[in-house]
């Protein structure tokens, strides 16, 4: 398990965390510990993206780490008497006068025994956006939280079918980001030959197929446009329920036509 807290606060999950202790069991402050008593492992570099008025850059960070003895409160269930924890501090160096240093306090249970393990917890707490994305394709755009079944079997393999389809979405627009910079990122390795030809044929009408598969950028958008969006507010962001009602009419158009094409075999 690993969690974050920060100089001005603590998350929601370390709102009734125990407070850190000495051998002597005189209680400490934990960022004023970290920045005593921390070990710097290694050194290594953040990408940090442009968002509202933040512009992107590269962060050169400092890791550090420590273990803490946590003691447990008072009353709480648990027979120990302290919690032993590692800490991952992570500081930016040398940040631009404009912008906020990074500055992460990384609270784990994972064992820290070298730089590479350190790195490790810090990637865990790096994917957070992309997980938080995840689920929220899975919830707002597929539904999942929507189905109703009456058997846990029919819940597990719905469970398993649409977990599947979030990740394809979540990998077409994360296609889509990375196409901006990269020209030959292509929607083949997403979406099959039928499927993107047909989204072609759906979307572009009366244009030829393209000999090529063609880019990423275009069938995310492809695909919100079949599920009904027109950007009418001009910022170019798709929500996912969107791009679900999108592939859901892509899926059918598509079994539509490998039926016809099936039934033409065979004639």
């Amino acid at each position: 398990m690993t969690t974050c807290v920060t100089s001005t606060g603590t998350s929601n999950a370390l709102s009734s965390a125990p407070r850190p202790t000495q051998a002597s069991g005189r209680r400490i402050k934990l960022f004023d510990t970290l920045q005593r008593d921390a070990i710097a492992l290694c050194g290594y570099t953040v990408q940090i993206p442009q968002r509202g008025g933040r512009k992107a850059r590269t962060a050169n960070v400092l890791l550090r780490t420590a273990t803490l003895d946590f003691r447990m409160p008072v009353g709480s269930s648990v027979c120990e008497e302290n919690l032993r924890i590692n800490a991952v501090l992570a500081e930016e160096l040398d940040a631009p006068a404009s912008s906020e240093p990074l500055h992460w306090v990384l609270l784990t249970t994972e064992v820290i025994g070298d730089a590479q393990a350190a790195l490790q917890v810090v990637r865990y707490y790096e994917l957070r956006c992309r997980i938080e994305d995840y689920h929220k394709v899975w919830k707002s755009g597929i539904g999942v939280e929507r189905q109703r079944f009456q058997s846990i079997g029919n819940l597990e393999r719905m469970l398993a079918i649409t977990a599947f389809l979030a990740v394809l979405l979540l990998q077409l627009r994360e296609l889509l980001d990375k196409s901006a910079d990269t020209a030959e990122t292509t929607c083949g390795t997403v979406l099959t030959e039928d499927e993107w030809k047909v989204l072609w044929v759906a979307t572009e009408r009366n244009k030829p197929l393209p000999k090529t598969v063609p880019p990423a950028h275009w069938a995310f958008y492809a695909l919100a446009k079949l599920g009904g969006f027109t950007d009418t507010k001009h910022t170019g962001r798709v929500g996912w329920d969107t791009i679900w009602h999108g592939w859901f009419r892509l899926q059918e158009r598509l079994q539509g036509y490998q039926l016809s094409k099936s039934e033409l075999a065979e004639l």
